[in-house]
């Protein structure tokens, strides 16, 4: 497939020149696009937005479920020349209060099952909100609001994901970058990715059964519809569901993550051996760590269409692209990375020797700009090496052979089901209880979630009443429920040194090794 000329040939405006017929999304709601509806349909929402007052460089949210409307306002964004930044529906009033306020969004999208959480946000007085899915209440819908504007063709604005992560104050902070026409080197890399993972331009039915509020599984839909195929979303994950999809829909990609794999490895081997899945070519997963054992079941399931990658929503694109083959030879890599782009280095910057452990560092990817964190210039800083290459505490090393293997983070991350969890902030929300004296909150190996969250909770003197229950459902009415603990240690003493530092990782060691029992 080519690139033409340029980037407003390539994609969504491209399919609907050449295929306005062929479907781009459907969901599970009932909503299904052609090429030439979302491309007709795209122009009206950011003429819409224009009259409204947005204009390029503004902040558009969305708040909804996986639906074919996620797809159009992405789009919109693209093309329109804003950011867009996807909330998961999933947070608590007071965490989408934050990130609406902080990301100065002027427009919010919600779909009609999830308007009942703006009743006690604050951050909606400098915004718009349109509600998708439900015509019946007395609300600004999207249909009414993009009714009288015009579909003329708009000028590509190369607008762009601004998705929030977090760090060790544990506020989130927006990931954001330079809007700029992709290069021809960007768009050859994102079709050469397809091409690795056995994408068939145009005919390719990729099946989303992830949230798209998360990096990867929005990427990978984009990434389809711009390869002029076609997108099913899913509207949540159930195993023996997604096995009927497949069958029906002659899915040949599809994005999961390896909390996914186990519950089809749980399904009867009976209904496993029953499915038709001879159209599937590629199933993506990254995020999360994948049990070596689990894996090689997927793959003696499906055949080599297991598929890996190491990402970031920093990165913008993938470093490397593990094939069930290269993974078979190497087991436990995630790839082998392309062009230099991973280099291994030690604290002071300096490229160790292969074999050996450190800080991964990853180049710019040709064409994409830098990304900073808005509003935080010192963690910015952090980020990038004196080069310009930049890491995100990830730990690994580089085999002979060139192959990326991963050993930990030199932070304290928590990758529970593919979405990433930031310890400090759970500990700031633990604090507040009134029978902790101190906190410490880490990562446990789990079957099926590959990490889930425990905390080591240190009473106040002579209390002896604080008990696990207690501090689970005080998480549970202040933070969404999966960054919650599901273990949670009560104990006298975190066992902090005179200047105040706290080794996790001995104490997590201690605890689970020792089989201290939760208080």
């Amino acid at each position: 497939m080519t690139t033409g000329g340029g980037y407003e040939s390539f994609g969504l405006a491209l399919g609907a020149e050449r295929y306005p017929d062929r479907l781009a999304a459907t969901d599970e709601f009932g909503t299904a696009y052609t090429y030439e509806d979302l491309n007709r349909l795209v122009d009206k929402t950011i003429h819409a937005l224009n009259d409204a007052g947005v204009e390029p460089g503004d902040v558009i949210a969305l708040l909804m479920e996986n639906r074919a409307e996620a797809v159009l306002l992405h789009q919109v964004a693209y093309r329109g020349g804003f950011f867009f930044t996807p909330l998961n529906p999933r947070l608590k009033t007071s965490e989408l209060d934050y990130l609406l306020t902080d990301s100065q969004a002027k427009f919010l999208f919600v779909d009609a099952l999830h308007t009942e959480l703006l009743t006690e946000v604050h951050g909606l007085s400098n915004l718009t909100v349109v509600t998708i899915g439900d015509d019946t209440q007395d609300a600004l819908t999207l249909p009414h609001f993009i009714s009288g504007s015009s579909d003329d063709p708009i000028e590509h604005q190369f607008g762009s994901v601004m998705s929030y992560t977090s760090g060790t104050t544990g506020r989130p902070k927006a990931v954001i970058r330079e809007r700029r026409r992709p290069s021809p080197e960007a768009l050859k890399t994102m079709v050469r990715f397809g091409e690795r993972l056995g994408f068939d331009p145009v005919h390719d039915r990729h099946l989303s059964t992830a949230p798209l509020y998360h990096g990867g599984p929005l990427i990978s839909a984009m990434h389809a519809i711009n390869l002029l195929g076609s997108v099913h979303l899913m509207r949540r994950f159930d195993a023996g569901h997604v096995l009927d999809v497949i069958s029906q829909e002659r899915i040949t990609s599809a994005y999961m993550v390896p909390t996914m794999y186990h519950r089809l490895m749980s399904l009867p081997e009976e209904t496993r051996s029953a499915a038709d899945t001879s159209s599937l070519k590629s199933i993506m997963h990254t995020g999360a760590p994948c049990p070596p054992h689990l894996k090689a079941l997927m793959i003696e399931w499906l055949g080599p269409v297991i598929y890996e990658c190491y990402a970031a929503t920093e990165g913008y694109g993938t470093y490397t692209v593990c094939t069930s083959e290269q993974w078979l030879e190497h087991p436990g890599t995630v790839g082998k990375p392309e062009h230099d782009v991973i280099t291994i280095r030690d604290k002071k910057g300096d490229v160790l020797p292969v074999g050996e452990v450190g800080l991964v560092y990853a180049k710019t990817l040709p064409g994409v700009a830098p990304f900073e964190y808005r509003g935080d210039p010192e963690k910015t800083h952090d980020a990038y090496g004196p080069d310009g290459d930049y890491t995100l505490g990830d730990m690994g090393y580089l085999d002979p052979d060139g192959f990326l293997y991963l050993t930990g983070r030199a932070t304290d991350m928590i990758i529970s089901g593919g979405v990433n969890i930031y310890p400090a902030e759970v500990e700031q929300t633990i604090l507040q209880h009134h029978q902790v004296r101190d906190v410490a909150v880490f990562g446990i190996p789990d079957e099926e979630w590959g990490e889930t969250v425990a905390a080591a909770v240190q009473r106040r003197l002579g209390d002896t009443s604080l008990r696990e229950d207690d501090i689970i459902a005080f998480c549970r009415e202040r933070i969404a429920t999966y960054k919650c603990p599901r273990r949670v240690f009560v104990v006298d003493d975190l066992g902090r040194d005179p200047s105040g530092k706290l080794r996790k990782a001995i104490l997590r060691d201690s605890l689970i090794g020792e089989g201290v029992q939760p208080g």
